[in-house]
């Protein structure tokens, strides 16, 4: 049996579109009704084998608020396979695909290097829809995807989704496309800048992280870990980089105590 350590797959889709809801659903058969944002990049992985390869999959559940753009675009490279997230009663979550292609670098990549791509229309319980089953279907073709209609909330289609959307991101990788060998190349200087900027001069330690009070403890340790993969001197030798990264620790510790202290 062949064996592949790390195949890197991802979810992308604008907020609330339910992309966390629907790999909660897969992994652990629930539905959490209550919104809770991503904060950064949230992370599993899970073992399958897939035409006699065994695989470890490793999924990047990414936040779809634009403050945290620099952290998504840290972990793109080396994708092998995007699960695409739209949901069907907001007309704008569909509207910005095209604009979570582009971010990706799409149309860029040359066409054996682009990640396998599959597009999930979620929250097909719900009513009344604004996109239609056709008009989803039609967008995914013209991008060579496929397109499934699913409801982390009751369940339907969500398992057959993940299973072939991890099924082909495995003979991705084993034709020997999207391989993570070598490390991902460092943030572009603007979107490291900005994150270095806006911890320096952030007014208060929530603003730092991101975040506003009345986030809770995980939010915070989320939040931090998110920033210390672009920040930590592991990861980037700029001393303007390890000097954030003092900082964004020294600030996770100050608002973690103020939970000790509630």
């Amino acid at each position: 049996m062949n064996h592949i350590a790390r195949v890197k797959v991802l979810t992308l889709g604008s907020s609330q579109v339910g992309k966390s809801c629907l790999v909660k659903r897969y992994c652990e058969r629930r539905f959490v009704p209550k919104y809770l944002p991503t904060i950064g990049i949230d992370y599993g992985v899970t073992r399958l084998t897939v035409d006699n390869v065994e695989a470890r999959v490793h999924i990047f559940d990414t936040s779809g608020r634009p403050l945290f753009a620099e952290v998504r675009c840290e972990f793109y490279s080396g994708m092998a396979a995007v699960l695409l997230v739209y949901d069907v009663t907001e007309r704008a979550s569909f509207d910005a695909l095209a604009g979570w292609l582009a971010e990706l670098g799409w149309a860029a990549a040359e066409p054996g290097q682009r990640p396998v791509l599959v597009v999930a229309a979620n929250k097909t319980d719900l009513t009344p829809r604004e996109i239609g089953s056709e008009e989803g279907e039609r967008w995914a073709a013209g991008h060579g995807a496929q397109h499934f209609q699913v409801s982390a909330s009751s369940g339907h289609g969500v398992q057959q989704l993940f299973t072939e959307f991890f099924q082909m991101a495995v003979r991705s990788a084993a034709a020997g496309r999207h391989r993570d060998g070598a490390p991902p190349p460092p943030a572009a200087p603007s979107s490291l800048n900005a994150w270095i900027r806006r911890i320096r001069t952030a007014p208060n330690d929530w603003d730092k992280l991101g975040l506003r009070p009345g986030y809770s403890k995980d939010d915070v340790n989320r939040a931090y870990k998110a920033l210390a993969v672009m920040l930590h001197p592991d990861k980037n030798s700029s001393p303007e980089a390890a000097e954030a990264f003092k900082t964004i620790t020294g600030v996770r510790n100050n608002l973690l105590k103020t939970f000790s202290a509630t």
